[in-house]
């Protein structure tokens, strides 16, 4: 077995570096190879493993946290992060209402417990603060940051829809249909420092719920489920944010640590999920804002 093609195969000449220092830094692994008593496959498990652990010591720590939920809110038409809060005993009739918008957010944050600085982008259905501190919120589907050593950023993730959505949301969710849901609001969090051989953290939580019920006995009508319904409004992952990791060991080269089959088959399949959610929500935005400029183009004042 040839371990200097193996590790020139698992990436180039920066990436065997990098796995030679850490895939033969056992002396039993070594003899192993050299015995003949490791397979292909189980050598190069060993060698991605050792380099992830590397990697994985050498990493930032980021870590993205989940505030209160805010909501029903009976958002602007304009598309900015105006909204009023729906009064608890407001009630409407389909199809009369059924394109009424309603949102509900999720307060979220990122903090830098790292002593490096950090870097990142935040895409889709997001409000931050036009001014820092200033509790004036603008919707920003795009927006790159940094975070210095102790640094935090605080926004908030939204989840807007017209109430036949929400209401098919609750549809699906009385039938167990969990993966059927019409109206929910998400955003692509992406972080990593300015090192060649560096990691990738991201997250891609998904805000849904179902935040209206039918009126007993109404026909075709529809309520807010009451204050502080726990499926008003959740995280599809649970209460806790899930953190993906993306291994680089050169990315001036896009040269990416090889991952085990399994995990490997784990990420393909949340990325074609998410691909056609982000689709989706570009789709969506983009219908808003196409009817937000054909409203202004028609207003009487023009």
């Amino acid at each position: 077995m040839d371990v200097s093609n193996d590790l020139i195969a698992l990436g180039g000449a920066a990436t065997g570096a990098l796995a030679l220092a850490t895939a033969w830094s056992s002396e039993l692994t070594r003899r192993l190879v050299k015995e003949g008593k490791l397979s292909r496959d189980q050598w190069t498990a060993i060698a991605v493993d050792s380099a992830r652990t590397r990697l994985d010591q050498n990493a930032a720590t980021v870590d993205l946290t989940y505030g209160e939920f805010t909501g029903p809110l009976l958002p602007s038409t304009m598309l900015d992060g105006r909204a009023n809060p729906c009064p608890p005993a407001t009630t409407w009739n389909f199809p009369r209402d059924q394109q009424t918008m309603l949102a509900v957010r999720s307060a979220m944050k990122l903090t830098n417990s790292s002593e490096k600085i950090v870097y990142g982008k935040a895409v889709g259905a997001i409000l931050i603060e036009s001014i820092p501190n200033s509790g004036e919120r603008v919707l920003d589907t795009e927006h790159s940051f940094s975070l210095s050593p102790g640094q935090a950023w605080s926004f908030w993730l939204e989840a807007r829809a017209p109430l036949a959505e929400w209401a098919l949301n609750y549809k699906y969710a009385e039938a167990g249909e969990v993966g059927h849901t019409p109206a929910w609001g998400s955003v692509w969090i992406t972080v990593h420092d300015d090192n060649d051989n560096g990691v990738d953290d991201w997250w891609y939580p998904m805000l849904i719920g179902t935040p209206i019920v039918p009126i007993k006995d109404v026909a075709a009508g529809w309520r807010l489920r009451p204050p502080g319904d726990p499926k008003t409004v959740y995280f599809d992952s649970g209460p806790a944010p899930q953190r993906s990791r993306t291994y680089w060991l050169s990315r001036s080269q896009s040269m990416v640590l090889p991952q085990p089959p399994a995990l490997a088959a784990h990420y393909a399949e949340m990325e074609k999920k998410n691909k056609k959610r982000r689709e989706q929500l570009t789709a969506e935005l983009e219908k808003q804002i196409a009817s937000r400029s054909e409203s202004s183009n028609n207003s009487p004042l023009r």
